[in-house]
């Protein structure tokens, strides 16, 4: 299989420092062609610009809900004030703005609600002051992403719900607005149901696929493979074209395409 597209993977990540590029050597020789490094915290910033290569990988910059409350209300602002020159400065680098977004989860971290929305709403207006697409988490808290978005003016073509697991039906709500929607692991589950009936609804010219490595390593990896890594991108292709009724030729056609014309790359 040859040119797949992946449209998010945290190849910036610690859990790569030691074989970094044989990771993505790996990713090449099973047939990804590019990817999307999406930054989590401005600490990591400047590491996950380094990640990016011209013509096979570009980076976003933001902060992800998760780590919102590991930085103050001075930090945050500053961080929020200085990202659009960041993003300026990095040029062909930087594609899009985030990850960021909505996170209900019941983790012991997790920033309010509001907190999240306003930061949400900032990270909205660098991206129609760079003209770039927003990549946006959501998890167990999709209403609040939705009415948040509802409420700000987005960019013409706003971005991507990464990581895509909820229903068909919250899948039409996004692509009534305009958002990409990107399929990963989950849909490997032999349990999975909502990511598959999501797979299913989501109009061709819209979808795109994607790993989150290190994390959401798919099913079918291997024994004992904890780590997920840009290679498993054609596990994730396989079954997107089995609950779709496609070859995995075309849905990997299709995705590079879509990636390509969202993200500008």
């Amino acid at each position: 299989m040859t040119g797949l597209f992946d449209s998010h993977c945290h190849l910036d990540a610690p859990e790569f420092d030691a074989d970094r590029e044989a990771v993505w050597a790996r990713a090449r020789a099973a047939g990804v062609c590019g990817a999307i490094v999406p930054a989590v915290e401005p600490a990591s910033w400047e590491a996950t610009l380094a990640s990016a290569r011209e013509g096979e990988r570009w980076a976003a910059l933001g902060v992800h809900p998760q780590y919102l409350d590991g930085l103050g209300d001075a930090a945050l602002d500053d961080a929020m004030a200085s990202l659009e020159g960041r993003i300026r400065d990095a040029a062909w680098r930087v594609v899009a703005v985030g990850e960021c977004g909505f996170d209900g989860s019941s983790d012991v971290f997790r920033a309010s609600l509001a907190r999240q929305a306003r930061v949400f709403h900032a990270h909205v207006e660098v991206a129609r002051a760079v003209k770039m697409p927003l990549v946006v988490h959501v998890l167990k808290a999709h209403g609040e992403a939705l009415a948040a978005m509802r409420a700000v003016k987005l960019p013409d073509v706003p971005g991507v719900i990464h990581s895509y697991s909820g229903s068909a039906e919250l899948a039409r709500a996004y692509l009534a607005m305009g958002w990409y929607l990107a399929m990963g692991g989950s849909v490997t589950r032999p349990n999975a149901r909502r990511p598959v009936e999501a797979a299913k609804a989501i109009a061709r010219g819209r979808l795109l696929i994607e790993t989150d490595a290190p994390d959401q390593t798919p099913t079918g990896a291997g024994e004992g493979v904890s780590r997920c890594e840009p290679m498993h991108l054609a596990l994730v292709a396989q079954r997107v074209a089995t609950v779709r009724g496609e070859s995995v030729e075309e849905v990997a056609a299709y995705t590079r395409e879509n990636a390509r014309a969202l993200f500008g790359v």
